[in-house]
């Protein structure tokens, strides 16, 4: 007998007779299940993707986590985004339901599937007959540190604990007291002495097609304060960055100081140690890596890392086989660039200074600077 609303994932066992087994101990059927298979064919289930979570996601039956704790956290983001209140019974290593603790309709249950370690979502009743919640108490203080980690990266100052506690009423319709407020505070320290406390110099940069949606948020963005910001961003050196800076201020005073107060070593390529051999100011390397790999993501650990290597192997086994069929002694995009700076060298006009220092001039800027070419060095930082 199925209640009105009421979802299984089972095809052999009735809701209510899943609530008998649980009631006496394990879902017995739901955890003895392995990927089962009708006329020869496997059922395909989905991999839950924490990208994807957000107020409006849509859970469905049959939907796969790594971890129980994977299935909690996100229930509860779910629960805290929405305005709603959940408790966890049968919480053990192999099962757990998520059920409203101000109304009996909404339950989840999540269990083990045997033989595997992959945890499967088997019932699913998502529906609250209840009213928004305010002060919630899932709102934890480790979720709220999540929240702030970054935003306390980016900038210098110490935040207030009652602009924290407006920032999750205004964003999250969340309410959360300062004692809460307090302890995401030090847990979201923690991890920023953790990262500064590391023996070798690594250095955290933002990716600057996030840092302007951001920017575009607050103040509107637009082809002019785009194009400064991303100049500002990309000048590499100081007084270029100075410049670009100035002519965002004569637009946006607000949108000025935002940008200054954020730490120019995570985004202006001036300030970029030389230590680290890359000025990238995009995250797209590591978003076509993790694109590329995310058919293996779902995978035990040891089966992801050996696709991972074979797939590399591969691909460095056709590059060099391009390269051994290419007969230029530059590489392509290397060659188009190169040709492009060797174009615009003739708006530049060299002064010998003894050795191998030379002072370059533009010619119409009236720019200058100083070029080592013993030690590969320039002024401009280019």
């Amino acid at each position: 007998m199925h209640h009105k609303g009421f979802v299984n994932a089972s095809e052999f066992y009735s809701s209510q007779r899943v609530e008998e087994d649980i009631e006496h101990g394990y879902a017995s059927e739901t955890l003895k299940s392995d990927d089962s298979e009708e006329d020869g064919l496997r059922r395909k289930y989905e991999r839950f993707n924490i990208d994807l979570l957000n107020k409006d996601f849509k859970w469905k039956l049959g939907l796969e986590f790594g971890f129980i704790k994977e299935f909690k956290e996100a229930i509860l983001e779910y629960n805290v985004l929405n305005g709603k209140e959940i408790r966890f019974d049968f919480n053990d290593k192999k099962r757990v339901r998520a059920r409203c603790k101000h109304c009996v309709e909404y339950s989840v249950y999540v269990s083990k599937v045997s033989n595997c370690e992959t945890y499967r979502l088997n019932t699913l009743h998502d529906k609250h007959a209840c009213g928004r919640v305010f002060h919630k108490t899932c709102a934890k203080s480790s979720w709220v540190a999540k929240l702030f980690i970054n935003k306390m990266k980016a900038t210098t100052s110490d935040m207030a604990l009652k602009d924290i506690v407006g920032e999750i009423q205004v964003n999250y319709s969340t309410g959360i007291s300062m004692s809460r407020a307090w302890r995401a505070k030090q847990i979201a320290k923690g991890f920023l002495q953790v990262f500064e406390e590391f023996p070798v110099p690594i250095e955290h940069r933002f990716c600057l097609r996030h840092l302007y949606n951001n920017f575009k948020k607050k103040f509107g963005g637009g082809v002019q304060l785009r194009d400064l910001m991303m100049g500002a961003a990309k000048a590499t050196y100081e007084e270029l960055w100075k410049s670009k800076m100035q002519q965002i201020r004569d637009l946006n005073e607000a949108a000025y100081w935002w940008l200054y107060n954020l730490d120019r070593k995570a985004w202006c390529k001036h300030k970029f140690s030389s230590h680290t051999k890359c000025d990238l100011l995009m995250n797209n390397l590591s978003e076509a890596f993790n694109s590329t790999i995310l058919v293996a993501r779902d995978k035990p650990i040891i089966t992801m890392f050996e696709w991972i290597r074979m797939y590399l192997m591969n691909r460095f086994s056709n590059l060099r086989d391009k390269c051994k069929n290419y007969t230029g002694q530059i590489m392509p995009k290397l060659l188009k660039r190169l040709d492009w700076e060797v174009e615009k060298s003739g708006n530049w006009v060299a002064c010998w200074g003894g050795d191998g220092d030379f002072e370059v001039s533009h010619l119409h800027s009236g720019e200058k600077f100083i070029v080592d070419i013993n030690q590969n060095y320039c002024s401009c930082n280019f």
